[in-house]
C-alpha cells in the first residue's frame, strides 16, 4: 500500500505557534485549519448518476457489501466511511444529535431521517481516507446542489460513470460545477464494465472518454467492481489476477496517489505557513538612524483575503450580539459581502484565466442574497449563511489564481 509522508512534525509546529503566539486572528485561525487537516484523513466523496456504481464502489475499497436505501425511494443522506478498531455505526444530524445503530443494520439509522450515517470500520485503508458516499439523485437541480455541496466539503472526487452511457451531457455540466483545483486531484471511474453492452462497445467509449472526461480528471480507471470484490473478499485479495484484471490493483493505487497528493500539497502549505511566522518582529534589526523602508505593495491575493476577513469578522460580531438577532442587518451585509468581493474580482489583472470561473459564481451569489434579502427571515438568513460559507470555499481555491500585484 502506498504510505502517507508524516505530518507529526508540521502538526507540532502550528501546535507550537498556536500555543506560544498572541498574533493576528487570520494567522492563527489559517494554523487551526491546516491542524484540522493534518491530523485527518483526506476526504474522498463519491458522485455520479443514479445506477452508476457509486456505493458498489465505496463498498469494495472498504471490503464490504453495503444495502442502502434508493435515494429516490425515500430519504438517503450521505454514508460516511471511517475508521475504528470494531465496526460501529450512527445516525447523525448537524445539530449535534446523533443516534447508535447495529453497524449491520443501517436501515434502522436511515429510518431515522438522519442528516447524514456515518459507518466506522476497521480498514486499514480508513486510517488515511474518509469515503463519502452520495446518493444518486434523478433531477439535474437536485445533482447540481449536491455536486456545489460535496466540492466544498471533499479533497479527491471520484466521479462514477456508467461505461453503457458514460460521460453524457448532463454529467458533463455538472462536472463543470467543480473547482478546476479539485477537478486535477480527481478519478474518473468507469464502472460496469463487465455488463454486456459496454464490453461490446469499451474500446471505443475509452477513445471517447481519453479525449473528453480525461483531461478534466487526474485519472481514469475501469472498474467491473462485482469480479473485483469477488476477488477480495472481505477486503482481502484471494485472487490476484481476477482483481488486477477487474481493474482493483488501478482504482486502489491510483486513488492512494491521488489522496497521498493531496496530503503532501497540505503538508507543503504548512511548511510555507511556518516559514512564513518564523521571522517575529522582535527578530529584525533596528534600522540605522535617518534609513527607512518602504513596505511593498499588497497583492491582490492579499488584499482580497483581507476584505473577506474583515467583512466576515463582521458577520460573525452581529450575529454573535447580545439580544434579539437582527435578521435584515445580517442578510444586507451578506448581500454587500458578495457584491463587494465581486468588484474586487472584476478588477484589471485581478484573476488569471483559470481562476475566472469564482466571478460567475459570485455575481451568481450577489443575485441569490438580494433576493434572501427581499425575502427575509430566519430561513433566508440560514440559506444566507450557507451561501457566505460556498463563497469563502470558492475563493480558497481562487486565491492562488491571483495576479499577484
Amino acid at each position: 500500500m502506498i504510505q502517507f509522508p508524516s505530518a507529526e512534525a508540521e502538526i507540532a509546529g502550528l501546535t507550537r505557534f498556536l500555543s506560544d503566539s498572541e498574533g493576528p486572528a487570520d494567522l492563527r485561525a489559517r494554523a487551526e485549519r491546516l491542524v484540522l487537516k493534518l491530523s485527518h484523513p483526506v476526504r474522498v466523496a463519491f458522485l455520479g448518476p443514479p445506477s452508476s456504481g457509486k456505493t458498489e464502489l465505496a463498498g469494495f475499497l472498504v471490503g464490504e457489501k453495503l444495502s442502502l436505501p434508493d435515494a429516490n425511494s425515500g430519504h438517503r443522506p450521505p454514508l460516511i466511511l471511517s475508521y475504528a478498531e470494531t465496526p460501529s455505526a450512527r445516525a447523525g444530524w448537524w445539530d449535534g444529535k446523533e443516534l447508535a445503530v447495529p453497524p449491520r443494520d443501517l436501515g434502522i439509522a436511515y429510518r431515522a431521517r438522519p442528516d447524514f450515517v456515518e459507518l466506522r470500520l476497521p480498514n486499514p485503508i480508513l486510517k488515511l481516507i474518509n469515503f463519502i458516499d452520495m446518493p444518486g439523485l434523478d433531477k439535474l437541480q437536485w445533482q447540481a446542489e449536491q455536486v456545489r455541496w460535496t466540492a466544498a466539503r471533499a479533497e479527491v472526487l471520484i466521479w462514477c460513470t456508467h461505461a453503457a452511457w458514460a460521460w453524457n451531457a448532463e454529467e458533463d455540466q455538472l462536472w463543470s460545477l467543480v473547482p478546476p483545483k479539485l477537478q486535477k486531484s480527481s478519478l474518473l471511474a468507469v464502472t460496469h464494465t463487465d455488463v454486456t453492452l459496454a464490453v461490446i462497445t469499451l474500446d471505443k467509449t475509452l477513445e471517447r472518454l481519453r479525449s473528453v472526461a480525461l483531461p478534466k480528471f487526474r485519472e481514469m480507471v475501469t472498474m467491473a467492481t462485482p469480479a473485483a470484490a469477488a476477488a477480495a473478499p472481505g477486503g482481502s485479495v484471494q485472487d490476484v489476477a481476477a482483481w488486477d484484471a477487474a481493474g482493483g490493483r488501478a482504482m486502489v493505487g491510483k486513488l492512494l496517489a491521488a489522496a497521498r497528493a493531496v496530503r503532501e500539497a497540505d503538508i507543503e502549505t504548512a511548511r510555507a505557513f511556518l516559514a512564513e511566522v518564523a521571522i517575529q518582529p522582535s527578530e529584525v534589526s533596528e534600522l540605522e538612524p535617518g534609513l527607512e523602508t518602504a513596505s511593498p505593495p499588497a497583492s491582490a491575493a492579499a488584499v482580497l483575503r483581507d476584505d473577506l476577513q474583515r467583512r466576515l469578522d463582521d458577520l460573525v460580531a452581529l450575529a454573535s450580539e447580545d439580544g434579539e438577532f437582527r435578521m435584515e442587518a445580517f442578510l444586507t451585509r451578506s448581500a454587500e459581502l458578495a457584491e463587494a468581493l465581486g468588484e474586487d474580482l472584476t478588477a484589471p489583472g485581478a484573476l488569471t484565466e483559470e481562476g475566472a470561473w469564482v466571478q460567475d459564481e459570485m455575481k451568481a451569489a450577489a443575485a441569490e442574497l438580494g433576493h434572501l434579502l427581499e425575502k427575509g427571515g430566519m430561513a433566508a438568513c440560514l440559506d444566507a449563511a450557507g451561501i457566505i460559507l460556498q463563497l469563502g470555499r470558492d475563493l480558497g481555491w481562487a486565491l492562488p489564481h491571483l495576479e499577484e500585484g
